[in-house]
């Protein structure tokens, strides 16, 4: 099972705010083999939005009949009460402060709407091998953190929602042999899997600040 087994379903004639929509350089190859997820959810959904930071890649994109997306900061959502889902797919990790998009996305969503948040796993085996055999950190350069199960569930919940499903997913490799070990390793082990894949419910009010310790 990958990520795309669990959001699909739940954006089917839904009105869906896709965040971080724009997949960089790889939209064109993606939307040729079918894989690229705004798509994907597009295709399924009642309303589909997308959001992005990228100028030129949003302007792109508008231009071919079919898409919509705003070009904004992810940190900085201005919507109220509007989507039903709100999907963040691999954006976690790559903005400054995780508090304000999640703030935002609460705001978007209806009463009970659905938050997506997918992003890779910290505690992933290839990470962990690649850092014993490499001695290197691990880390995309754009990315700004990583989160487990534990702590990307925690900073959900204290920004009111309540988890709903939480997997722990492989990732295919670059090699058929990278691919079979990653699925060996999470059968035996699946926190060790290689991506985080959480659905998550809005409650009627955040608590950030209250009982905290």
């Amino acid at each position: 099972m990958y990520r795309e087994d669990v959001i699909l379903p739940l954006v089917k004639e839904k009105c869906v705010l896709d965040c971080g929509g724009v997949d960089h350089c790889f939209v064109e190859h993606k939307r040729d083999e079918g894989s690229w997820l705004h798509d994907q959810i597009r295709s399924r959904a009642k309303e589909c939005v997308g959001v992005d930071i990228l100028e030129d890649r949003v302007d792109q994109l508008n231009s071919i009949d079919g898409y919509k997306f705003l070009v904004a900061n992810v940190e900085e959502l201005d919507f109220h009460e509007q989507f039903d889902v709100v999907v963040a797919g691999e954006l976690i990790e790559h903005i400054y402060n995780a508090g304000l998009f999640l703030d935002g996305a609460w705001r978007a969503l209806k009463d009970n709407g659905t938050l997506v948040v997918t992003t890779p796993n910290f505690q992933a085996f290839s990470r962990m091998v690649y850092m014993v055999v490499r001695g290197k950190e691990v880390c995309h350069e754009e990315h700004t953190c990583y989160y487990s199960r534990q702590t990307l569930s925690y900073l959900v919940e204290r920004h009111g929602f309540e988890i709903k499903e939480f997997h722990v997913l492989g990732r295919p490799a670059q090699t058929r042999l990278r691919t079979w070990i990653r699925s060996a390793v999470h059968a035996v082990r699946p926190q060790l899997g290689e991506q985080l894949v959480m659905v998550a419910e809005k409650k009627s009010k955040q608590s950030k600040y209250s009982d905290k310790w």
